[in-house]
């Protein structure tokens, strides 16, 4: 009844599910990134009124020598 299956074609179709599930996981995330309202808080900048995440203004210390 069982049909027997090389080493071969077992990674294959392993490889092939993998990959399906991978690209279906991240059409999923991509559709929901968009339509997220919860983006990252941005603030205006000085005179040049760049805006730059918050994250930004915490990250500068790091190239401080010590």
């Amino acid at each position: 009844m069982s049909k027997e299956i090389s080493r071969r074609e077992f990674l294959e179709n392993v490889g092939l599910g993998a990959a399906a599930g991978t690209s279906l996981l991240l059409l999923k995330d991509m559709g929901s990134a968009q339509s997220e309202k919860s983006a990252l808080p941005t603030r205006t900048l000085g005179r040049t009124g760049a805006k730059v995440s918050i994250l930004a203004f915490g990250c500068g210390s790091r190239f401080l020598m010590y």
